[in-house]
């Protein structure tokens, strides 16, 4: 396949791209890539050798290494830079950075020893120190109750507020006195109720319904009188019955006549006749009425006379029997030592308890209770109100207020003893004693005894102040060199003279310049292996250089003539029929394209498209020719070799492909034009027949479009 335009390409391209494609042409590119992997090689060593020139020429320098003995600078601390061997296998990088990390962190202490002051850094503490107690309120306590944070001080406290704080021992010193009478209180209890048990049924009128009951206390009280009692209360059921009885007869008889009575009225002629309605003797109206009233008031006085009798002898048993029972038991019931439910209740969990309440006698010497109280008549809240009184009077005469006790309770749980000795230390002046709270119970100490002492102390610790002024320049010191470097040791400061680190920094350097030296000679091994590997790249590429050269001249020279010939056939008004010669340079293996053999200028740059169209075919068609591409499958297929020709041109190259390649080869041509296909056919049948076709692939194209669609 002949692609006019591509070869086109090929022929305009510079000599050096030419050279490049021939490759391909000449079926040498395997060697080429070899030969350019060995360029590349060649190239990247040689950047190797040229970067690691570079470096010894920068580590080089006219300074010799001197051997330094080795000593330990900072003395009881493992510092990196501080140890005999300093530099281990690293690269000549990671040692330039050791190095460098070495170096500045020497040059830091040089400049931390000119510029650092312990004296002003141990003021600045000292100052700071005294700012931070100034800020701490718990310490400002402690020194102002110090005296009373101890065991045996403590002891009591807790002593006094375990009083204070639980009911339980002020109620055993309240009640004590009546521990030993809980069976006799509760016995009188019992009898107490028993008592007003009587009480109840004795006061109860029904005694025909408490017969038992009554009987029963009446032995308790007067058994003598019992037999006799009983005698009159079953006289008195006895009535009581006869008279319900009597009674009831007697009601219902008045109720019959009252019936009778309102009927006789109701009807006339009964009335009229003047006709007793009970007996039927006449009588006049008014009489009738009067004896009817009359019979009435008997009947009534009948039955109030049995009832009289009822109420005088229940009289008689109230007098005789119930009333000197009540007046006896009620007597005895006021005699009986009686104590709320809740308080003796009280009193048996204390007593069982048996809580040692003897201190409590101290606390509450001179204490008096309420001459007019009965601890005994009072209730629960009684008691409560007594416990109160008893606490308030306890809580005067303890040691320490309530709330300053809770102060010295929570301080004793910590200890300020570094701060102490801070104190103590670097302000001797000050006397702690005079800032302490004295034990003394009268009178009480309180919360503000305390802050007047701890203002005190303040005021002397912010006066303490002026004393520690300090030079902030001396005690810069960012990075903590002090404390890491010399343990924040003034003594271990002046040691280390900067005399001592110059020294150190020489060994230092002296260490590291014996390292790079070794690196350097390591360097220059490999750049003699380097150097020794670019000579033998450079006889490989020499080698593979003029042989692909020698290759594609020899490839060029067979092509020549045919080259010559095919373009003197078809230019035939170029140059009086004369052909283009086919150029290669001694030493290289670059094509030019020449009109004259005497002079090296490129054709290609005064030819015109159509003339370079012809050469582009004529050197394709020459390399087809001289190098027989394939034996069994012989093909030419040319697109569209004729566009650019002019006439004479046309007719030559046509002639060409007649003679030279139709017998041996199958001609397949392409145009856009109808006559120049007509043409070529013309030509071509003049030697072939009947061989020969035109094909239009437009309508062939149509019609497999039309059969698609159908």
């Amino acid at each position: 396949m002949v692609d006019s335009y591509k070869t086109t390409y090929f022929l305009k391209q510079s000599e050096e791209n030419r050279k490049r494609s021939l490759g391909f042409l000449f079926q040498t590119s395997k060697q080429e890539n070899e030969l350019k992997n060995i360029s590349e090689a060649i190239t990247k060593l040689d950047s190797i050798y040229e970067s690691l020139d570079k470096k010894i020429a920068s580590y080089k320098t006219a300074e010799s290494y001197k051997k330094e003995e080795y000593y330990k600078l900072i003395k009881g601390n493992d510092i990196e830079f501080d140890q005999e061997t300093l530099f281990g296998n690293e690269g000549i990088v990671d040692l330039e950075v050791k190095y460098k990390k070495y170096t500045d962190e020497i040059n830091k202490i040089i400049d931390f020893k000119q510029n650092f002051s312990p004296k002003e850094y141990q003021k600045r503490n000292k100052l700071n120190y005294i700012e931070n107690v100034l800020k701490q309120e718990n310490l400002l306590n402690y020194v102002a109750l110090k005296n009373y944070i101890n065991e045996n001080t403590m002891s009591l406290l807790d002593k006094e507020y375990r009083y204070l704080n639980n009911k339980q021992y002020v109620k055993s010193f309240i009640l004590e006195k009546y521990f030993n009478k809980v069976s006799y209180l509760e016995k009188e209890k019992v009898q107490y109720n028993l008592y007003q048990d009587y009480i109840k049924h004795l006061e109860h009128d029904a005694y025909n319904e408490d017969t038992k009951k009554i009987q029963e206390i009446c032995n308790k009280i007067f058994p003598e009188k019992t037999k006799s009692l009983l005698e009159k209360l079953d006289e008195l059921l006895l009535i009581q019955k006869m008279v319900q009885v009597n009674d009831n007869s007697l009601q219902k008889i008045l109720e019959n006549r009252n019936t009778i009575h309102y009927e006789y009225h109701q009807t006339p002629e009964l009335n009229d006749k003047g006709m007793c309605p009970y007996c039927g003797k006449s009588w006049e109206s008014t009489e009738l009425d009067q004896k009817f009233i009359e019979t009435e008031s008997i009947i009534s006085d009948l039955m109030n006379i049995q009832s009289r009798r009822a109420m005088e002898l229940k009289n008689q048993i109230k007098k005789a029997y119930i009333d000197p029972m009540l007046s006896i038991i009620k007597e005895k019931s006021e005699n009986l030592t009686l104590i709320d439910d809740e308080v003796l209740a009280t009193i048996k969990q204390i007593a069982n308890a048996k809580l040692n309440i003897d201190h409590m006698y101290k606390l509450t010497e001179g204490f008096r209770f309420d001459d007019n109280i009965n601890i005994l008549e009072l209730d629960s809240n009684g008691l409560n109100l007594i416990c109160n009184k008893v606490k308030n009077y306890i809580e005067s005469k303890t040691l320490v207020s309530r709330d300053l006790y809770d102060v010295i309770t929570k301080l004793n749980t910590v200890s300020f003893s570094e701060e102490l000795k801070f104190i103590k230390k670097y302000l001797d002046d000050l006397d702690l004693n005079d800032f302490s709270l004295q034990i003394d119970s009268n009178p009480q100490k309180s919360l503000l005894d305390l802050k007047s002492v701890t203002r005190s102390f303040d005021q002397k610790l912010t006066q303490s102040k002026e004393r520690f002024k300090f030079s902030h320049e001396k005690v810069i010191d960012l990075e903590g060199i002090y404390d890491f470097y010399f343990d924040n040791n003034s003594h271990r400061f002046e040691e280390v003279t900067i005399d001592q680190i110059t020294k150190k920094k020489r060994y230092i350097h002296n260490q590291y310049k014996w390292k790079l030296n070794k690196k350097v000679s390591r360097i220059e091994e490999r750049m003699d292996v380097i150097q020794s590997m670019l000579v033998e790249f450079g006889k490989f590429k020499k080698v593979y250089g003029d042989e692909i050269t020698s290759y594609k001249k020899e490839m060029i020279e067979r092509i020549k003539f045919p080259f010559y010939l095919y373009t003197a056939k078809i230019l035939q008004n170029y140059q009086q029929g004369f052909g283009i010669f086919l150029s290669t340079l001694k030493k290289d293996d670059s094509i030019r394209f020449i009109t004259d053999p005497t002079t090296d200028h490129d054709a290609m740059h005064h030819l015109s498209s159509g003339q370079i169209a012809v050469i582009s075919l004529a050197f394709t068609l020459a390399i087809n020719k001289t190098y027989n591409i394939s034996n069994n499958l012989k093909f030419l297929v040319i697109d569209d070799p004729i566009q650019d020709m002019d006439s004479l041109n046309i007719h030559s190259f046509i002639e060409l492909l007649k003679y030279e390649f139709s017998r041996e080869y199958q001609i397949i041509l392409s145009t856009h034009k109808d006559f120049s296909a007509m043409y070529t056919k013309y030509k071509f049948e003049r030697l072939e027949g009947n061989g020969v076709k035109v094909i239009n692939v437009q309508n062939l194209l149509h019609k497999s479009i039309e059969m698609s669609d159908d």
